[in-house]
């Protein structure tokens, strides 16, 4: 999951560790007592190495709880997030547990200007993780791109998070 999907090994660790325990101690169970301890030798040598090579290895996932943690922070009612691109849903939605707000995803190349004037008028949470082409716009560019001025707009926490949340009120967008 963590290779393909590009998602945090320790989001899914719990769910997968007991059944793979309980896989290899069945397979252990059956071998004879020195291959059993050379399989152990094994695994034991290429759990560290991996562990070490994991936690050396940069992150490739958004970092998304700054970010719920400033939509928690500031919500309104009637408030609404979209997030670009739509695959990045899930690791926001996993942070942000705020009933009522929706997360709408947006299609990475999809104009992120006409989905907000498809929506009803009221403030959106504009979240744009950086797979996104709209990440590394100017403030003004962005503002152009999203047809409504900005409210708000910030990197959550500093840039290596990979995420940017613009606020904006499509109840303020010029006609």
């Amino acid at each position: 999951i963590s290779i393909t999907r590009a998602l945090e090994t320790e989001r899914y660790f719990l769910f997968v560790v007991p059944f793979f325990f309980l896989l290899l101690a069945d397979g252990l169970a059956a071998l004879e007592s020195k291959t059993r301890w050379a399989a152990l030798a094994v695994l034991a040598a290429g759990m560290i190495l991996g562990t070490r090579s994991t936690k050396a290895a940069v992150s490739r996932d958004s970092d998304y709880r700054s970010t719920a943690a400033l939509i928690t922070r500031e919500h309104q009612p009637g408030d609404r997030v979209m997030i670009q691109p739509r695959e990045m849903n899930a690791p926001l939605r996993f942070y942000l547990r705020v009933p009522g707000v929706p997360v709408i995803g947006i299609m990475a190349d999809a104009s992120f200007g006409h989905e907000l004037a498809n929506l009803p008028p009221g403030r959106t949470w504009a979240v744009i993780d950086y797979r996104s082409p709209l990440y590394s716009l100017a403030p003004q560019e962005l503002a152009d791109s999203l047809r409504t001025p900005l409210l708000q707009e910030a990197y959550t926490s500093d840039a290596s998070v990979g995420v940017r949340v613009a606020l904006v009120d499509t109840r303020a967008a010029p006609k």
